[in-house]
This record gives C-alpha cells, structure tokens and sequence, in this order.
C-alpha cells in the first residue's frame, strides 16, 4: 500500500469531507498550520478513530487539545504544549508512549480481575513511592 506526503497548500484546497477520505493515504505531512493540524486530527476522529497528537510547540497546542490523547515533549515542550497534552514525555523519547500503553493495558487488566470491595466513606491508599522509610500513605473522602 502506497502512501503520500501531503502539503498545507493541498489541505487549504479541501474541504472536511475530502480530507476525511484523502488522510488513510497519508503518511507525511509539512508546512501545515495549527488549523491544518486540528483539521487532520478532526478528519481521524470523525473516521471513528481515537487520535494520539504528538507535539512540542505554541502552535501544536490546538491540535493537542483537539486530540483524544495529546503528547506534549516534556525537555523540548514549550509550557502552552504541556498545558494542552493529556500526556507529557519527561524524557521526549517516543518509546515512552508504547512502555506507557503496554503499562496501562497492564494495570487495567490487573485491576479487573480484582473482586469488587465494598465502598466505605474513608478510605486509606498504603504505596511504596517515598517518604519515610520509602512508605507513604495517602487518604482520600469518597464524594459520593
């Protein structure tokens, strides 16, 4: 299967509906703007996708909001892409998405095969993440 690069020039020339047909053939795009970014994004999403965005700049903020899973840079981001992203990657190494996806896969997983407890109004969360003698603990109210 064969696919394309694609210019902002080309989008401009496009309405909604035929990019939402032209962007599977797609696998480059250059010299788009923030509006083609959100277009493109929009385009995957109205195909029934759920959309990663990936982005490090002021103008990639748009779109990272726009997609159901925004990816800010966390070394190279500006402050408006983090602000933006559902997610930031603290080291800005790409591989740190698909460790993330096979983590959370895994963790929900585990979670469902956990029997449900019952519900109290206080509850109390033990973890090993620091503090002293590496154990915290952390209460929470349950609002409902």
């Amino acid at each position: 299967e064969e696919s394309e690069a694609c210019e902002g020039s080309q989008i401009d020339r496009m309405s909604d509906e035929e990019l939402k047909d032209f962007v599977e053939g797609i696998s480059v795009y250059a010299r788009v703007s923030p509006e083609h970014k959100i277009r493109i994004v929009r385009a995957w999403q109205e195909k029934g996708n759920i959309v990663s965005m990936t982005g490090d700049g002021v103008n990639d903020a748009p779109a990272l909001k726009q997609a159901d899973v925004g990816v800010a840079m966390g070394i190279t981001g500006s402050e408006v892409s983090k602000d933006a992203a559902a997610m930031i990657l603290t080291d800005d190494n790409f591989a740190t998405i698909v460790k993330a996806v096979e983590n959370g896969r895994n963790l929900y997983i585990a979670g469902s095969r956990l029997p449900a407890l019952p519900r109290s109004e206080n509850h109390l969360y033990p973890g090993r993440c620091g503090g002293r003698n590496g154990e915290t603990f952390g209460t929470g109210k349950d609002e409902r």
